[in-house]
Order: structure tokens, then C-alpha cells, then sequence
């Protein structure tokens, strides 16, 4: 793909991943060394809740104890977690960290600051995540780092609509400002960053309209609109943005790939519309282009069309070993249940279907749209099918 295309936002699929939790310097010995092992072996697991469940126990134990409330923030927001569990209660712990540890150990606390920062930046608290941006920018000494630490401000200047426009910068005929911005010279507006700094589909719906009619030739802005919509179960709206995200990307990059996502959500939503043909059709292209491209969500989907298409079998073991690995993976259960489902093996599918309902966070909108429709399979499915 090409370096310089801008963002390829995954909405609330992807959050960035955080590093391993590492003793702070000034970590008393007797810290409950078990608790936090324990705690960082079930994120290690990806098994978040019961992370949470640990790392309060230490916490309560040693309240002095940054790594404690460090490993709290990063269980309720997740390393590379796509559903958060809480970013409210994820940013109270990981101040609670910085504030045991500022200082005092100045690399444990830019460990800290590195993963507030995101959880800020995708809470709609720009201003707050500006703030921590420009303290990392002081510590850091690597080139490349800081061009990506400044270009971070320069996009939430844009967002707060104090970026400072100069020779270079490209302006529409109604004056939004299309780029680039900071040292990599993203090309963005104001509005496409006001959907990244979001995690509300119906919010993320309103700021890429916007940035689709600022830059109609940014396929982000349009892929973007596209999954926000899926995402609150219009899945027969979401069509038109990602068709237009296609076309957009064929014109702009006409000698590379196809763009994977938009044919991933493309895919997801016939599904759920349950027009297997077209389905069928987007996953041919897909698995072309996942031969230079591999992507979780492509094979979920991918095998959730096999299950549509009775082929169950061939991907249950997949599934499960998948399940193992991601226990709270809330689409992978549902697609391991509708597995089951499928084999006649309802009292599977029902206890899998529980789970994925169970791990469903409260802060997610994106399977308020989809709960009704499971909990009337999950009946049928009671019932033996």
C-alpha cells in the first residue's frame, strides 16, 4: 500500500497495542508479585475481565503500587483489545499510575503516558491527549518518533480548529483544510480526525458525511462511513460509502490492491443481510488480496460465510482453537456459536452465544444492533433449533 495514503482507521476494531507491563524502578519488593504475574499472564491470555478482577486486588493491596494501577489501565482498555472494557475507568487507573511514579522514574511513567495517551485520543479528550503528546516529545530523542509525535499534534490542532495554515497547506473552495499535516504530511481534515477521536458509530457516522464531502477523493473518509454505519446495523446503508471507497481507491492507486478492508466490511454486511451470492463474490476478492495482506476480521468473516454456506465443519476447528486463544473475542464466540448451531450441536451454540452476549462491554455501542437478533437466535437455539 502505498506509505503516504493517510489513515486506514479499522473504527473500533483496532486499538493500538500497548508493551508488556515492566517494574517501575521504584516498585517496593513486597508488591504482591503473584497478583501482578497473575494479572499480566491473563492479559497475556486475553483474558481481560479477569485481569481487571487481579489487578484491583493488587491494587487494593498496595496502593502505593504504580505497576498495579498500570496493569489495571491496560485490562480494562486492552493491549490490542478491539471491544475496551471501560476507557473511563482505564484512564482513572493509568493517572493513578503516572501520579505514584512522576518524578521518580521517568521511563516506567512514559511507558504510563504512552498508553493514556491513546485511550485520551479515542475518548474525544483531545486537548488532554495534546498535553501528553508534547511531554513525549520533550523525552524523546529518535527522529522518526518525533515526526510522528508532532504530526499527532498537528492532526488534534486540526481537531480543535487551531492548526496554523501556511504556503503549503491545500484549502477547498469552503476553506477546510485537506493537508498535509505535520512532518509526515498526512492528508486529513478536520472532520475525518473528529471521527478518529471517536469511539460512537452515530458520532463517526456524522464527522466522515462531512469529511467525504470535504475530500471526496479520500477513500478513508468514505470506507470510514461505511463500517460506522454497519456498525449500528444499517447494513444496507453502509453499501453505498464502501462501493464508493472502492472506486476512489481504484482511481487513486490504480497499480495497487485493492483496498482489504472495505472488501472485509463489504463482505460482513451481505452477510448480515444474508445475500450469500454477494457475499460469495466479495470473499473471492478478499482472498485475493489476502495473499499479500492477512487480516483477522477477512478470515472471521470468511468463516462465518462458510458456516451461511453449510460448511461448518471445515472451520470449526479454527474456531475453536481461535476461541482458546481470544476467550472474549465477542464476533469470534458468535461466529463459533453459529458454528455449532449449524453442526445440530445447540446446547454448544447456546452456551458459546452466552459467553459472546456476557462479553459484550457496556461502553460498545457497535452490538446494541446486534443483541436484539442473538438473544432471538440464542431462543431458537434453546429450543433445539
Amino acid at each position: 500500500m502505498p506509505a503516504a495514503a493517510g489513515y486506514f482507521v479499522l473504527a473500533c476494531f483496532l486499538a493500538p497495542a500497548l508493551s508488556p507491563a515492566r517494574p517501575a524502578r521504584t516498585q517496593p519488593a513486597e508488591t504482591g508479585p503473584d497478583l501482578l504475574a497473575e494479572g499480566n499472564a491473563a492479559l497475556e491470555a486475553r483474558r481481560f475481565h479477569e485481569g481487571v478482577r487481579l489487578f484491583e486486588q493488587a491494587a487494593a493491596e498496595r496502593p502505593d503500587s504504580a505497576e498495579a494501577f498500570y496493569g489495571l489501565g491496560r485490562a480494562y482498555w486492552g493491549p490490542d483489545r478491539p471491544y475496551p472494557i471501560s476507557a473511563g475507568r482505564a484512564i482513572e487507573a493509568f493517572s493513578k499510575a503516572r501520579a505514584l511514579v512522576e518524578g521518580k522514574d521517568p521511563a516506567f511513567e512514559t511507558r504510563v503516558l504512552e498508553a493514556l495517551v491513546v485511550v485520551y485520543l479515542r475518548s474525544e479528550r483531545v486537548s488532554e491527549a495534546r498535553a501528553i503528546y508534547v511531554t513525549l516529545i520533550e523525552r524523546e530523542t529518535r527522529p522518526e518518533r518525533i515526526a510522528y509525535l508532532k504530526t499527532q499534534i498537528g492532526e488534534i490542532d486540526l481537531d480543535l480548529g487551531v492548526f496554523p495554515v501556511d504556503a503549503l497547506t491545500i484549502v477547498n473552495a469552503q476553506g477546510d483544510i485537506l493537508g498535509p499535516i505535520g512532518p509526515n504530511q498526512m492528508r486529513t481534515t478536520r472532520y475525518f480526525e473528529k471521527g478518529r477521536h471517536t469511539r460512537d458509530p452515530a458520532q463517526e457516522e456524522k464527522w466522515y458525511r462531512l469529511a467525504a464531502i470535504a475530500d471526496p477523493m479520500m477513500y478513508q473518509a468514505h470506507n470510514n462511513l461505511g463500517v460506522a454505519l454497519a456498525q449500528q446495523g444499517r447494513y444496507e446503508e453502509a453499501l453505498l460509502p464502501l462501493r464508493r471507497a472502492d472506486v476512489v481507491w481504484k482511481m487513486s492507486y490504480p497499480k495497487y490492491p485493492l483496498y482489504l478492508r472495505t472488501h472485509v466490511w463489504l463482505l460482513f454486511c451481505h452477510l448480515e443481510l444474508g445475500q450469500l451470492d454477494e457475499a460469495r463474490a466479495e470473499w473471492e476478492i478478499v482472498r485475493e488480496i489476502k495473499k499479500k495482506d492477512e487480516d483477522h476480521l477477512a478470515w472471521l468473516f470468511g468463516a462465518r460465510l462458510q458456516v451461511a454456506l453449510g460448511q461448518a465443519g471445515e472451520v470449526l476447528p479454527s474456531l475453536e482453537q481461535a476461541a482458546r486463544d481470544d476467550p472474549e473475542h465477542v464476533e469470534l464466540l458468535y461466529a463459533l456459536a453459529s458454528a455449532y448451531a449449524g453442526l445440530g450441536r445447540f446446547a454448544d451454540a447456546v452456551r458459546t452465544l452466552q459467553q459472546a452476549i456476557a462479553a459484550i462491554p457496556e461502553e460498545c455501542p457497535y452490538f446494541r444492533a446486534r443483541a436484539p437478533r442473538w438473544r432471538r437466535e440464542l431462543e431458537t437455539w434453546t429450543r433445539g433449533g
